[in-house]
């Protein structure tokens, strides 16, 4: 409230003798003096109506608007704005695209990329005892081809539609032959460490898929394995049913993951 008495100075100049009689503030310096002007009160500016025709904002003034709530983005970074609203999807269909989803995945797994087994018999004693379960990879075979001394897995050329598991012996073009229980590539007696020094004969007999037995030497057709497993005298392969179609190859035997006490590499 304005006391009707009280009348506002328009100018108000510094009080002569005023650097003698001002305290003196902790650590300032006593011979410091006051600035020129200090304790002025200026007249207020005048400032036009907004009503004046011609009047504009000056540009370097922003004057925020005020006109509605204000609006902002979801930021899940800054915890002051308002969360994202929940999601509409019904649960159910959540569910049914999580399930559908997992499933594409396993299959593209399998198909391309590696797919797991489970040997039931001992045709690759002692490397993989009955019962191992291993992991063989898919990936390699669609730029590299088999070589000796890898593990493969491959339909039953014999047409039972199961899924065998040998060691790849030799490509193609090479000369198998089998003499005095040794296995010769190219007139070369192999080392086969992992056969346990099993001897290693023709067999007798032969699968459907051949109208006579296999005989030595033998040359591996063009885009074909010869494959043996390491157990010798307990295998039927390529001795049975011949060389294997490389188209036949389903997966490379990396690891054997079950159970613990046979875990390893291949």
């Amino acid at each position: 409230m304005e006391d009707e008495a009280f009348e506002r100075p328009q100018d108000v100049r510094p009080l002569e003798g005023l650097e003698e009689a001002a305290p003196n503030p902790e650590g300032l310096d006593e011979a410091a003096s006051i600035p020129e002007g200090f304790g002025a009160v200026l007249p207020d500016p005048e400032v036009p109506e907004a009503t004046e025709p011609g009047l504009e904002a000056p540009e370097d003034v922003n004057v925020p608007s005020v006109e509605g709530p204000r609006h902002y983005e979801f930021d899940a970074g800054n915890p002051y704005l308002a969360p994202e609203p929940p999601s509409r999807t019904p649960a159910w269909l959540e569910l049914l695209m999580t399930v559908l989803g997992t499933l594409v995945l396993a299959v593209i797994i399998r198909v391309f990329i590696a797919e797991t087994y489970e040997v039931p018999s001992g045709s690759m004693l002692e490397t993989i005892q009955l019962g191992d379960r291993l992991v063989g990879e898919k990936v390699t075979l669609h730029w590299s081809e088999p070589v000796a001394g890898d593990i493969v897995t491959f339909n039953d050329p014999d047409g039972s539609g199961t899924t065998l598991i040998k060691r790849v012996v030799a490509t193609e073009g090479q000369v198998v032959d089998l003499q005095d229980g040794y296995v010769l590539v190219d007139g070369k007696v192999i080392s086969e460490p992992y056969v346990m020094g099993k001897p290693s004969y023709a067999l007798d007999g032969h699968a459907s898929n051949l109208s006579e037995n296999v005989t030595f030497p033998y040359t591996v057709p063009a885009g074909c394995l010869w494959v043996m497993g390491d157990n010798r005298t307990n295998s039927l392969d390529s001795r049975y049913f011949g060389a294997i179609p490389l188209d036949s190859v389903t997966s490379k035997a990396l690891f054997i993951y079950w159970p613990i006490s046979d875990v390893g590499t291949l």
